[in-house]
Formats: structure tokens, sequence, C-alpha cells
């Protein structure tokens, strides 16, 4: 079954009723598949346009003392940082919106979540695959299969194709995550948020493979692909243990190791490159 497609303006709307729709139905598909795609988010089609022009960047948020962004010199590339700042600034306020949207849908406290993402530890990524032949892809896949740390990940991507998320009920198969177009935003649960709602909400595994109607056996080179991820993150500080609103009596916290988001952040970074 294809991922669902939600309309981010019914959360916008003035209509109490449709907004609240919104947020059930972003739970709803959250906890079965892990993934939603997003239809007119808050970002513009111009300023994606212009994103997709870059080839690859790491950036974190431009306060980060701990790990500063590095950028490259304004007579380089005039214009570049203020521009991805900007974009940065877009991203994190969909972010923000998206965990509001998830907390009304929830039945949680209104800032419930937000307010675990107080000082911004997010990454913002632009990523570029560059061109493999077919034949390859029988040994090696473009991003293997893994899931996110965080708590979301909002995701745009070009028109190559390849993503592909597990199926959440018939584990070790996969379901393609194809884009109406690039202006649509896939989002998908990170673990933080799978610890806090006790596998409520589920992070599921993905990897970008063959798109489609491609073989192993055959020459054929797959044209590059680009994507534009946004990985949301609570404060390094934050607690990732199952939260209380999601223990009744019988029900037993899955999560329970008293992790900061940093230190879990860091052992899930030593687990995958180890």
């Amino acid at each position: 079954m294809p991922i669902k497609s939600l309309d981010f303006l019914q959360y916008l709307s003035d209509d109490i009723r449709e907004r609240q729709n919104f947020c059930d139905e972003l739970c709803a598909t959250l906890s079965v598949y892990g993934f939603v795609k997003i239809q007119n988010p808050s970002l513009s089609k111009e300023t994606i346009d212009q994103l997709f022009r870059f080839e690859s960047f790491d950036q974190g948020a431009a306060n980060d003392e701990l790990f500063p962004n590095r950028w490259v010199d304004e007579t380089d590339l005039l214009g570049f940082r203020q521009f991805m700042e900007g974009i940065y600034d877009q991203f994190h306020a969909l972010h923000a919106d998206l965990l509001r949207a998830i907390t009304a849908g929830l039945g949680l406290p209104e800032e419930h979540l937000i307010s675990k993402h107080q000082r911004n530890t997010s990454e913002l990524r632009l990523l570029h695959y560059p061109s493999i032949s077919c034949s390859s892809m029988g040994s090696v896949q473009r991003i293997g299969e893994h899931s996110d740390f965080g708590t979301l990940t909002l995701l745009l991507q070009d028109s190559v194709g390849g993503l592909q998320v597990e199926d959440q009920q018939q584990l070790g198969s996969f379901i393609p995550v194809v884009s109406k177009d690039m202006y649509e935003v896939i989002v998908n649960v990170g673990y933080c948020l799978q610890r806090w709602t006790n596998k409520s909400l589920r992070s599921a595994n993905h990897r970008v493979s063959l798109p489609e109607g491609k073989g192993v056996h055959t020459d054929e080179m797959l044209a590059p692909r680009y994507s534009v991820a946004y990985f949301g993150k609570p404060d390094r500080d934050v607690l990732v243990d199952t939260l209380a609103e999601f223990l009744r009596p019988g029900i037993k916290p899955e999560y329970n190791d008293g992790l900061t988001a940093f230190e879990y952040n860091q052992l899930k970074l030593v687990r995958t490159y180890n």
C-alpha cells in the first residue's frame, strides 16, 4: 500500500475540526507506517528550486557552540550563508508545526513535545548521490537500511526515485516512497519520538535502492540523485525515556535507561560506524 499523503493546508485551516482531523490522521499514519507525505508544506517553491541547484552541504543551527557551522567565503559563493540560514529556519518552523500536530493527535498537553526542542540541535543536509550502474546495485545500496535518531526527519527528493520504507506489517519487505513532486515533504519518525511514545509511533527502517522498474541485470546508469533532509532533534540534555503519558497499568516502558538525547545520538553513531 502506498504511503499516505496529507494536505498541510488542512492543519492551517481556521476550522478546528479540520485541523484536528489532520492531527489525528497524521498520528494514525505514523503509527502504522512511520512515514507520511505532506503536500502544500510551508516552504516556498522558489526556495526549494534554488536548494536543488546545490550539490551537497551539512548545516546545524546558527548559534550551535558545540558544533559550529563552517561556511565558504562569502566572496566565493555570494549570499549562500544567508540563503541556507533562511531555509534552515523554514524547516525548523515546519518541524515545530508537525510536532504540535502530533501532540494534538496524541492528546498530549499542548507544548509537551515543543518544550523539548528549545535550543535547536537539528541538522540540515543537501545530499548528492553520484550516478551508478544498475548492475552495481546488486551488491550495494545508495544508502543501506537504517533508521533515524531524532524526532522527525523532513525530506525533499527529486524524481530519480529509490527511497523505500520497511513495511511494518511485513518486516523485511519494502515499500517505495514516491513523491508527487519535489515540493512534497516526506516525514518519518525518528527513534527519540518512538522512545517517548513507547512505540506508539514507529521509527521505520528505510533505504535508497533501485527505483521501481529498474533491474540489476543491466549496465544502464542511474541518474544522480539529489535530496534535502532536515533531521529534527531534541535538546541535547532532554531525557529520551518513555513518557509517563504512554504508561498505563500493565504496560511497562520499553525505554527506561536514563539516556539524554545527546547520549543516545552518540551511542547510535558509535554502533553505526563500528
